[in-house]
C-alpha cells in the first residue's frame, strides 16, 4: 500500500485505532474525518517514514488522538509535529531519533510522561511548552541533549521528575533548563563492576539494541576496552561508560 485515498475512513465511528505501514506516502482528503464531521482514533502507530516528514498531524487525524506510537525508524522529529494536540497523553519515540523540532510537542497538556531516546542531542525551541500535565521526563542520553530557548516553559519543572542515568546526574544537575527538574538517577543504570557475573560472562549491547560483545573477561575493565563513552545495556542492565 503506497496511499490511504480521499475519505478512505470517513464516518468510521467505531474506528479507534490504526497502524500506518512502512509503504504509505500519502494520505488522502478527510481520510480519517474532518473538523466539520468529526474525527474518531484515539490510537495510532506510525511505520512510514516518508508521513513523518508531515509537519503537524492535526489536520490529518485530529486533535483528540490519546496515543501516538512512532515505529518510523526517523531522525529528526519536525517543527510542530504534535502541536495543539492537547489531548494526547503518551508517545513512544523511536531509538533512532537524534533530533526533536521547534514545538514539537507545544501545548500537548494533556502529555503525563515522555520518554526522550539516548541518541537525542538537540531539542528546538518551545518543544514541550505548554506541556502543563508533565510529570516524569525521562533522558537515556548519558550527555545532556543541548537545549533552545522555552523547551519546557510552561512545565512544572519543580515537580517534575527527570530520570537520567545515574552517572550523569551530576552532569545534569549543572546544564540548563535540566538543572530545573527534581533529577533522579536511573537505578537500572549501574556501574560495570556490579554486574560482570561471577565466572565473567560479558554481554554488551548498544542502547539501540545491537550486540557488539559477547564472552568472558578478567575484569570489567577489560570488557569495556576501546569503547566510544557513552550508555550501553551490559548484561541486561544500563552502564555508563566512560
Amino acid at each position: 500500500m503506497a496511499s490511504i485515498g480521499d475519505d478512505a475512513f470517513w464516518q468510521c465511528t467505531g474506528l479507534t485505532s490504526i497502524t500506518i505501514p512502512e509503504g504509505v506516502t500519502s494520505i488522502g482528503y478527510e481520510a480519517f474525518g474532518s473538523s466539520y464531521n468529526g474525527y474518531y482514533l484515539k490510537s495510532i502507530t506510525i511505520n512510514s517514514p516518508t508521513l513523518m516528514e508531515a509537519r503537524n498531524f492535526i489536520d490529518v487525524f485530529g486533535p483528540q488522538v490519546v496515543t501516538y506510537t512512532i515505529g518510523a525508524e526517523i531522525e529528526e522529529l519536525k517543527d510542530a509535529t504534535f502541536a495543539n494536540f492537547t489531548n494526547l497523553n503518551t508517545v513512544t519515540l523511536p531509538k533512532t531519533l537524534i533530533k526533536i523540532g521547534e514545538s514539537a510537542f507545544d501545548q500537548c497538556s494533556a502529555l503525563t510522561a515522555i520518554n526522550i531516546p539516548s541518541k537525542v542531542n538537540s531539542i528546538g525551541a518551545y518543544a514541550f511548552a505548554g506541556c502543563k500535565s508533565l510529570k516524569s521526563v525521562t533522558c537515556d542520553n548519558a550527555v545532556p541533549p543541548v537545549c533552545s530557548e522555552g523547551v519546557f516553559e510552561e512545565v512544572p519543572t519543580n515537580s517534575c521528575k527527570l530520570i537520567v542515568p545515574q552517572l550523569s546526574v551530576i552532569t545534569y544537575k549543572e546544564t540548563k533548563p535540566w538543572n530545573e527538574f527534581m533529577i533522579i538517577g536511573d537505578e537500572d543504570a549501574a556501574g560495570i563492576d556490579d554486574i560482570v557475573k561471577h565466572d565473567g560472562t560479558v554481554t554488551i549491547h548498544t542502547i539501540d539494541g545491537k550486540q557488539i560483545f559477547n564472552g568472558k573477561v578478567k575484569n570489567a575493565s577489560e570488557a569495556t576496552q576501546g569503547l566510544p563513552v557513552g550508555l550501553y545495556i551490559i548484561n541486561a542492565k544500563k552502564v555508563y561508560v566512560k
